[in-house]
């Protein structure tokens, strides 16, 4: 959230402080992601369902990032800069959302039991 704020700040001690958050941010995604799937993914299966989801995840991020921006293009103009900050506040919003459903999700149902192991 902070890195959000900070982002448009022409400081380089702010910015620097921007890269830093998105590496620990980055760094925390990986570990819950690497963690789930040691957690419910089979043991034979979990390279597969690791690359599955950092799969699906690239995917969706490389199709919502290259049609995004043409879209905005088309509505805010060439030299406008809402044609870059309005795709920052919608999946900002989108992001902090889905943060809280998960929250909520989680708070109401827990997360799922461990698997037994596979032999």
């Amino acid at each position: 959230m902070v890195y959000t704020a900070f982002i448009f700040i022409a400081n380089m001690p702010v910015q620097l402080v921007c890269c830093i958050l998105m590496i620990i941010f980055l760094s925390c995604w990986f570990t819950f992601i690497g963690k789930f799937s040691v957690y419910y993914a089979p043991p034979n299966l979990l390279g597969v369902y690791l690359g599955m989801i950092l799969s699906l995840c690239g995917i969706t991020q490389l199709a919502i990032g290259s049609t995004f921006p043409i879209a905005m293009l088309k509505v805010f103009g060439v030299n406008s800069l809402w044609q870059y900050f309005f795709p920052f506040i919608i999946f900002g919003s989108l992001s902090i959302l889905c943060s809280i459903a998960l929250e909520v999700y989680l708070l109401l149902f827990g997360t799922p039991d461990v698997p037994p192991m596979v032999e």
